[in-house]
């Protein structure tokens, strides 16, 4: 990063201050989110990737994969394929496991965002001498979500971290050489064009980008045209790792589109209102976060209606608004630019708010406070918490030993039970559902509950002894016995028959 520092300030009039402290301490949470927050966000991260790798490898086939996506052919194979590439050298090593390859893949995640919040950090952390310091900007990798967000394996994270790069090519080339040349449009290009291959909803970014620059920034017709073609180019790429995927030539962003767009497919998993964003977002960030930052970029759009930013975010969070079926993660973009704009617009925003300002800074420096508390509880702990019980069957279950679970209302507050994700598996089985031990008539079992209720019965029977549970029972005997009645406790168990 150094060299392209110097490359952006050949006169040296700029100077850097606090960014090699700031990259440091931003790949040491990033690595150790990668780390620790293990599984997935959202399904779709483990059906819509890890599953198709795992048909890709040869592992599964296609009939483990949702029907409907797979009748449609709506799923790019882009990153599955890219995923089996990467971790194919684990094989050689002896980490074969899905859980080491999760982990590899996560910290690799990890470092990607790294390099993209650096080339902004280069902005952030650079000044002239008549120019004020950002205030937020060591903070800027620091809120809770961000880590969070960043090491997920998800095409949304992915995509976000790679247009959030991109952007900074051109922002870099304004800010610091007042133009932007033909290295800032290709650079800008390739990363939005890879953005592309892993979520193709980033078009919805790069498009209106590349307009700013034709526009705002007159880079002039050839930089204009050039950068569409090399996206297009790289974009289309798509096409013949569908080939390798599906065996025939698919165009999986026209079929996805047609299916959620004019079929309406994604209806079926709920939609909300325009405003629905509004709502949802404080509701999904603990109602303080997500306030200031929709104030931010409120602000960003109405003050600065020729930014970059605003030009590459606003009509994206229009066009999500219009559509019905709505998710926090569907906003990666903006998820990941939210800290970088509210470093930028800070003083810009006390200064607004007048006699005001100096009461939100204070309200500000309180939220970080907050912010850091929460900070280790959403990033130091499993994304998913069922995933320790998937490694403990992964560890000890026999190619033919049967897997049971407590029936007790198996089709609803059980679903999670049923072990569908196929891709934590050493190898294909089925669980069954029982009442009780006395309905097991094999000679050795293994059995999975949920409940702490269960737990307590597992505890008294002398048929099993316990392999696997998600809380200690030391954190169990402080907890009040009326939110430990309630838990969800997961336990794996060896049995044998009386």
């Amino acid at each position: 990063m150094k060299s392209l520092f110097n490359y952006y300030n050949p006169d040296g009039k700029i100077r850097l201050s606090g960014y090699v402290e700031w990259r440091w301490l931003t790949l040491l949470l990033f690595t150790l989110t990668a780390i620790f927050s293990s599984g997935f966000h959202h399904p779709d991260e483990l059906y819509q990737v890890m599953e198709y790798m795992n048909v890709y490898q040869g592992n599964a086939d296609p009939s483990t994969l949702s029907q409907l996506e797979w009748k449609y052919q709506m799923r790019p194979w882009f990153q599955p394929i890219v995923f089996h590439w990467l971790t194919a050298p684990l094989e050689w090593v002896g980490l074969s496991s899905p859980f080491a390859k999760s982990m590899f893949l996560r910290i690799l995640c990890g470092f990607l965002a790294c390099f993209s919040f650096s080339l902004w950090s280069l902005a952030l952390f650079s000044k002239r001498e008549e120019e004020k310091e950002h205030n937020l900007n060591f903070e800027i990798t620091l809120w809770w979500f961000i880590p969070y967000f960043a090491v997920r394996t998800s095409s949304d994270s992915i995509g976000a971290l790679l247009i959030l790069a991109a952007l900074a090519f051109p922002y870099l080339g304004m800010r610091m050489r007042k133009s932007i040349n033909w290295i800032d449009i290709t650079c800008f290009s390739i990363l939005s064009g890879l953005a592309f291959l892993f979520r193709y909803q980033t078009l919805i970014v790069t498009a209106p980008a590349i307009l700013w620059m034709f526009f705002i920034a007159r880079v002039g017709a050839k930089k204009f045209f050039g950068s569409i073609f090399l996206v297009a180019l790289i974009g289309l790429l798509e096409i013949p790792f569908n080939y390798l995927g599906y065996g025939e030539w698919v165009c999986s962003t026209w079929n996805h589109a047609y299916s959620n767009v004019i079929l309406k497919i994604s209806h079926t998993f709920g939609t909300l209102p325009f405003w629905g964003y509004f709502y949802l977002i404080p509701k999904r960030s603990l109602f303080i976060f997500g306030l200031l930052f929709m104030a931010v970029w409120f602000h960003l759009w109405i003050r600065r209606p020729k930014s970059l930013m605003t030009w590459a975010t606003l009509p994206y969070f229009i066009i999500f608004c219009f559509i019905g079926h709505k998710e926090v993660r569907f906003l990666a973009p903006l998820i990941f630019l939210s800290p970088i704009v509210f470093s930028i617009l800070f003083n810009e925003i006390k200064d607004t708010l007048g006699r005001f300002g100096n009461f939100f800074e204070k309200v500000v420096y309180v939220i970080l406070f907050l912010n850091l508390l929460i900070f280790p509880f959403a990033n130091l702990k499993p994304a998913n918490r069922y995933l320790g019980l998937y490694q403990s069957v992964y560890e000890h279950k026999k190619p033919n030993e049967s897997l049971f679970v407590f029936y007790d209302d198996f089709d609803s507050t059980k679903a999670h039970l049923r072990f569908e994700l196929n891709f934590y598996k050493k190898h294909k089985f089925k669980v069954t559902p029982v009442s009780g031990l006395s309905e097991v008539k094999l000679n050795s079992f293994l059995m999975a509950t949920s409940k702490y209720s269960e737990l307590l019965f597992i505890q008294k029977s002398d048929q099993c002894k316990i392999i696997y549970q998600s809380y200690p029972s030391w954190v169990l005997r402080f907890m009040p016995e009326k939110i430990r009645n309630r838990s969800s406790v997961l336990t794996l168990s060896r049995c044998k028959a009386r």
